[in-house]
C-alpha cells in the first residue's frame, strides 16, 4: 500500500500539487493510521495532501483514477447509475406538476433527450455502453490520448448531444417546459459530458495502464498546458497565478547596486579604502539594491490562435507596471493599435474583454507582423531609445505576406533589448507560414512561451 501511495503522490505532482516531503510523510501517517478502507485512506490523503480548494477536483480525479484502475469500466458505469443524475432526480418533485415525460413522448426526440425528460438513468447508461464500445476502435494508441476533447466531441454528435441542447432551448422558448427544467436538463447534461470523459479515460487506462494515467495527470496541470488549449475554471485559476506573479514583479528589486548609508556591506569598496591604513577597515561602505525602472513597449498579436496567452501578458504587465519607468502598449492583428490609455483609464477586466471587438487592429483577421512593423516605425518609434525594452507577442505565422524585417531591423538598431514570445510549442516553428527564423535574426532572443511554467522562466530572465 506504501508503494501505491507514493505512485498516487507522484501522479499529483504531474498533476501540478505541489507537494513536500514533509506532506508526503504525513500522508503515510495518516493511512497507516487510519487503516486501509478506501473511504478512511481517502480521507487520510485529502486532509493532508490538499491544501487549496482549488485542487480538490483534480485530487479527486487522480484518486478516482489510479484507484480503480484495475477494475473495468463497468464499475465506473456503476457508480453512474447509483451517484448521477442529482438534478434529474430533482425533477420528479416539481410544484407544477406537470412532469416531463409527456414531452418526451413526441415523435423525432432524440433518444438522450428522451432519457433525460423521463429521467431514465438506465437508458443514458445504455446509450453510453453503447458509444463507448463504439469508440473503443478509435483508441488507436496512447497518443491519441492527447486528442480527448476531441474524442468527446465526436462522440457527443454521435449520441446527438447538441440536437438535444437545441430542443431543449426550443422547448424552453415555447413553454413546453419550464425554465428551471431547462437548466436541469442542461446541468445533467454538463454533468454526463464529465463522465463520458471519464469513461474514455478509464478504457485508455485499462487498455495502457499506468502510463496511460501518467498522461491524463499531466493533462490536468494548468502550469504545463498550452495557453490556447486552457478551458474555463482553468482560465480562472491561472489569471490568479498571473495576479500573483505580477504584484510580486511590481515589487521584485534589480541587481544592480548604487552606494548607501546601509545594506549590504561592499567589500571590495572596504578593502580598497583600508589600504592607506594598513588593511584596517576604518569606514565600512555599502550597497543598497537599486530598482531598475526600464521603459517597456509591448505589442502583442490579438489574432485568434494566440489571443488567450496575449491577454495574460497584458494582464501581468497592468500589474507589474511600477517596475518600468513608462509602458507603451500595442495590440494588432494586421494594423497596429496602441492601448496605453485605455489600460489607464479604464478598469483592466472590462478593456480585456473589450480587445477582441477593436475593429480597427484587423481588416482580413489574419496576422500580418510585416505590416505591423511598417506602421510602428512610421508613428511610433520616436519612443524607442537606448533604455527600451521592446516585446513583441506572437507565432510569427505571417501568412504569406511581406516579412517587413527591414523595420524590424530598425526597432532593433535604436532598442535596447528586442525579445520575441513565441507561444507556438517550438517544433512547429517555420513550418508553413511561419517565419519565426527570419525574425529571429534581428532580437536578442526568442523564447518558447506557451504555459505558465515557461512564462515564469521567461519573467526572470527578461525582468
Amino acid at each position: 500500500m506504501k508503494l501505491q501511495i507514493l505512485e498516487f503522490i507522484n501522479l499529483l505532482r504531474k498533476a501540478g500539487l505541489k507537494l513536500t516531503t514533509t506532506e508526503v510523510i504525513d500522508s503515510l501517517n495518516a493511512v497507516k493510521l487510519l487503516g486501509f478502507e478506501k473511504e478512511l485512506y481517502y480521507i487520510g490523503l485529502q486532509s493532508t495532501l490538499v491544501k487549496e480548494k482549488k485542487d480538490m477536483p483534480v485530487f479527486d480525479k487522480i484518486f478516482n483514477l489510479y484507484f480503480n484502475h484495475r477494475s473495468q469500466t463497468s464499475n465506473l458505469r456503476n457508480n453512474y447509475h447509483n451517484q448521477g443524475l442529482g438534478a434529474i432526480e430533482k425533477k420528479a418533485g416539481l410544484s407544477d406538476g406537470r412532469g416531463l415525460a409527456s414531452t418526451a413522448a413526441g415523435g423525432g426526440t432524440p433518444d438522450l433527450l428522451q432519457a433525460l425528460l423521463s429521467k431514465d438513468s438506465n437508458l443514458i447508461i445504455e446509450h453510453f455502453h453503447k458509444v463507448i464500445e463504439e469508440r473503443d476502435s478509435v483508441l488507436l494508441g496512447l497518443d491519441t490520448l492527447n486528442n480527448i476533447d476531441d474524442i468527446v466531441r465526436q462522440t457527443q454528435i454521435q449520441m446527438e448531444w447538441f440536437m438535444v441542447v437545441n430542443k431543449l432551448e426550443r422547448m424552453k422558448e415555447q413553454e413546453e417546459i419550464s425554465v428551471i427544467d431547462y437548466y436541469y436538463s442542461i446541468e445533467d447534461l454538463n454533468y454526463l459530458k464529465e463522465t463520458l470523459k471519464n469513461m474514455l479515460e478509464m478504457n485508455f487506462i485499462v487498455r495502457f495502464g499506468k502510463e496511460a494515467l501518467k498522461k491524463i495527470a499531466e493533462k490536468e496541470n494548468i502550469y504545463k498546458t498550452n495557453f490556447v488549449d486552457l478551458k474555463g475554471n482553468q482560465i480562472e485559476e491561472l489569471q490568479i497565478k498571473i495576479v500573483h506573479l505580477g504584484k510580486k514583479l511590481a515589487t521584485r528589486k534589480s541587481r544592480r547596486y548604487r552606494k548607501a548609508n546601509r545594506g549590504k556591506v561592499n567589500i571590495k569598496k572596504v578593502v580598497k579604502n583600508s589600504l592607506p591604513y594598513g588593511g584596517i577597515p576604518i569606514k565600512l561602505n555599502y550597497l543598497n539594491k537599486k530598482m531598475a525602472r526600464p521603459s517597456l513597449i509591448l505589442l502583442c498579436d490579438i489574432s485568434g490562435s494566440v489571443a488567450q496567452f496575449s491577454s495574460f501578458m497584458l494582464q501581468l504587465i497592468y500589474l507589474s507596471q511600477r517596475l518600468f519607468k513608462d509602458v507603451s502598449l500595442f495590440v494588432f492583428v494586421d494594423h497596429l493599435v496602441e492601448v496605453t490609455g485605455l489600460f489607464k483609464n479604464y478598469d483592466l477586466e472590462e478593456v480585456l474583454s473589450e480587445l477582441p471587438y477593436l475593429t480597427e487592429v484587423t481588416e482580413t483577421g489574419y496576422s500580418h507582423f510585416g505590416n505591423t512593423f511598417r506602421e510602428f516605425c512610421e508613428s511610433h518609434l520616436h519612443i524607442v531609445n537606448d533604455k527600451s525594452t521592446v516585446i513583441i507577442l506572437g507565432d510569427g505565422k505571417n501568412n504569406w505576406r511581406p516579412s517587413g524585417i527591414e523595420y524590424l531591423s530598425k526597432i532593433r538598431d535604436k532598442c535596447h533589448r528586442l525579445y520575441w514570445l513565441n507561444p507556438q510549442p517550438i517544433g512547429e516553428w517555420n513550418n508553413r507560414d511561419s517565419i519565426i527564423k527570419e525574425y529571429a535574426r534581428y532580437c536578442h532572443k526568442v523564447f518558447e512561451c506557451r504555459n505558465m511554467d515557461q512564462l515564469e522562466i521567461v519573467v526572470k530572465k527578461v525582468f
